[in-house]
């Protein structure tokens, strides 16, 4: 038993297909032939206002480009110090610092860490962007530091009057009568 291949044609079924195949050569050749045959000149006005859109939507993407979202500089990426212009040295510096696992809470001791000029550091630091517990950390300590030094300055002066006062005083009667 022989088999029939399902594309066999008949021979009105292969005309037709010659027929098409032609027929869409002969559209391509006049499309080919009218674009030729089309006169090229060009717009000098429409070039120019083209042109002029295409320069402002390119300055346009530029200065999207160089904005910069602030970021908290201790979790810098090798690509985000390159983006900011950090030397390799200054990155390395600066891994190696956090590597021993400790965290930077200010731009200056960004600057310490990594020895960035004080130009580079001017463009960066208003980009910066700390953890407020950092920043309140660092306020507290500030008032506590003030806090402990007027105490410890009161104490000094109470205990140098009860010295003062125990001194001129002959019994501990007369210095109980003395203060209250």
């Amino acid at each position: 038993m022989r088999k029939r291949s399902l594309f066999v044609l008949t021979k009105p079924q292969q005309g037709a297909v010659l027929v098409l195949v032609f027929f869409l050569i002969f559209i391509q050749c006049l499309r080919y032939i009218s674009l030729i045959s089309k006169d090229n000149s060009i717009d000098l006005a429409a070039t120019l206002s083209y042109e002029k859109s295409l320069d402002s939507l390119l300055s346009l993407a530029e200065l999207k480009s160089t904005i910069v979202y602030p970021f908290n500089p201790n979790f810098i990426s090798a690509f985000k110090a390159y983006t900011l212009g950090l030397s390799s040295e200054e990155y390395e510096r600066f891994k190696e610092f956090r590597s021993l696992g400790k965290w930077i809470n200010s731009s200056d001791a960004f600057q310490k860490v990594t020895q960035i000029s004080d130009s580079l550091l001017e463009v960066l630091s208003p980009q910066f962007k700390f953890p407020e517990f950092a920043q309140k950390n660092k306020s507290k300590s500030v008032e506590k530091s003030l806090i402990k030094k007027d105490i410890i300055q009161r104490m000094r002066s109470h205990f140098k009057s009860f010295l003062e006062l125990a001194q001129n005083c002959q019994s501990v009667s007369q210095a109980t009568e003395l203060l209250l």
